[in-house]
């Protein structure tokens, strides 16, 4: 009853490890989901790159249009660095229009301002000194210090409102051919904020993504976040670097719906990867399960190996001593007559005496042949280094009577070899087989028998040669089966057990056996072993 509950009860080590094989394929559907929401974050944050790339170009290529309007206005200067309010407005005129971002451009030779245009609602600017003014005064100073043009901004105007200043240096001739330029002071051109942020496209791209402008090198602003929202700055945004006359700004953006939002949906790749996490938990399951079975099946068939074993050496013990018993008896009873009554038998009566002692004697071999079978069925066996010369010399000598009575010649090379093999089971292989070559010679003849082995890489070959009787190929597997004999007891005495048991030990040493024959000229067995 037992039995069969583990048999039909799943164990908790099926469970287990069915549950174990679901997370780690759970776990590694996880890890590929993750790898690929990686790819498409990356490859988000590429095209983001690729867009304020594109942004970044558009922003300087608009400023550096106005600083050309500018530097337009100052070679003019330059070359008649006497102008007035009337010429410079009507140069200016055609700066500050729809078209640009400009919103006023001032005039200030020796860094104090004295012509601007449009006059109308800029006139609180004609007098400004950059030098005594605590916010523009270090970049004007910078500006015409530095000879290069600079961008500041977005700063607070003096006529109000917010804008960025564009500055640009003015230098004319001196009084001497070749003494250098000297400073006229500086031309500073107002650019509309909200106009600027417009003309770049900045404005374009705030329904798709959150930005962030700061300037970090060169500007009042101080690295401050002048445009956009600061908090992006802290969602790892991309950002580019704009180049601006005497600075950079840096370009930060991230995407209006955030990155996770951005990155493609992987519901297909969660879908399949727990389908193939139920598929194989169910398959471990149902393999381990089924393990479990059989290994209980193994349980209970070596159970009742055990049984058929033990009830098996039951009969052993009996065949060996209850059923030779009455074998001795009769063999013993049988001699008697024939020593203490042979006077009053006659010669018919004698032979029938004969015959019983001899048939009780072929019984008594045969209860002995029977088992050294089971025991070779049975016993356990020693795979060790047998070096086969000295085992042949030995079985040599066991066999030397009947060597001698036969007249046999035993041509022995085994090239020192050795094999691997159970020393008491290949010495009844050998001595089986010497025992038959002796025994199935041509009649008249002596036999004549050789012993050869040779190596290979895995196995070594001893082939046992006779020049005897030989037999049929067709009835090769035949004469490895117990009881089967191809000659009549008569001609040549056995049980037709040996062979039978020489098979037998083969198979359990891992070794293999087979003949070849022709009837009248020999048999040769090949036996091959591990080496």
């Amino acid at each position: 009853m037992q039995a069969r509950s583990s048999r039909s009860t799943p164990s908790k080590r099926s469970w287990l490890l069915a549950v174990l094989v679901l997370l780690l394929v759970l776990a590694t559907v996880q890890f590929i989901e993750r790898l690929a929401r990686e790819r498409d974050l990356e490859q988000e944050r590429l095209g983001l790159i690729t867009e304020l790339a594109a942004l970044g170009a558009r922003i300087e290529g608009v400023i550096n249009a106005h600083l050309l309007l500018v530097h337009g206005l100052t070679a003019v200067i330059s070359a008649h660095p006497d102008i007035d309010q009337a010429e410079f407005s009507r140069i200016a005129h055609g700066l500050v229009d729809e078209r640009h971002a400009l919103r006023n451009i001032a005039g200030a030779p020796d860094l104090v301002v004295s012509m601007v245009y449009p006059l109308h609602g800029n006139e609180s600017v004609i007098g400004l000194d950059y030098l005594r003014h605590p916010v523009q005064g270090p970049a004007a100073l910078k500006a015409l210090d530095s000879g290069q043009s600079v961008l500041a901004g977005p700063l607070p105007l003096i006529q109000g409102g917010m804008g960025f200043l564009l500055r640009d240096p003015v230098f004319v001739a001196s009084g001497t051919p070749d003494a250098p330029m000297r400073p006229w002071g500086l031309v500073t051109a107002v650019i509309e904020m909200d106009r600027l942020y417009r003309q770049t496209g900045l404005l374009e791209v705030m329904p798709r993504l959150r930005l962030a402008l700061q300037a970090i090198d060169g500007t009042e602003a101080g690295g401050a976040v002048f445009f956009g929202d600061p908090a992006i700055l802290a969602q790892e945004p991309v950002s580019i670097a704009i180049e601006i006359p005497g600075g950079v700004w840096r370009l930060s953006a991230v995407p209006r719906s955030g990155w996770h939002n951005a990155i493609h949906s992987h519901a297909p790749i969660q879908l399949l990867g727990l389908l193939v996490a139920l598929a194989v938990a169910t398959m471990t399951y149902l393999l381990v399960h089924a393990n479990e079975i059989l290994e209980a099946r193994v349980a209970a068939r070596t159970a009742e190996l055990a049984t058929i074993n033990k009830e098996l050496e039951t009969f052993t013990y009996s065949v060996s001593h209850d059923l030779k018993a009455p074998l001795r008896g009769i063999d013993g009873y049988s001699r008697l007559l024939l020593e203490d009554h042979q006077d009053r038998l006659d010669a018919e009566g004698q032979l029938f005496l004969n015959n019983v002692r001899q048939g009780v004697a072929q019984m008594g071999q045969l209860i002995e042949d029977l088992l050294d079978y089971s025991r070779m069925e049975r016993r356990e066996l020693h795979g060790v280094r047998v070096d086969l010369e000295p085992m042949v010399e030995r079985l040599i000598r066991e066999l030397q009577d009947d060597i001698q009575a036969s007249g046999a010649r035993l041509e022995v090379d085994l090239g020192g070899l050795s094999v691997h093999a159970d020393p008491d089971g290949l010495l009844l292989v050998l001595r089986n087989l010497l025992d038959n070559a002796l025994k199935f010679h041509r009649p008249g003849e002596p036999p004549v028998i050789g012993l050869r082995a040779q190596a290979t890489e895995t196995t070594v070959r001893l082939d046992i040669q006779d020049q005897g009787i030989g037999f049929d190929m067709r009835f090769h597997d035949r004469i490895f089966e117990i009881f089967q004999r191809l000659q009549r007891a008569e001609d040549f005495p056995g049980t037709g057990v040996g062979l039978a048991m020489v098979r037998k030990a083969m198979q359990r040493m891992g070794g293999r056996i087979h003949a070849e024959s022709r009837p009248g000229h020999g048999t040769t067995f090949h036996l091959e072993l591990p080496r």
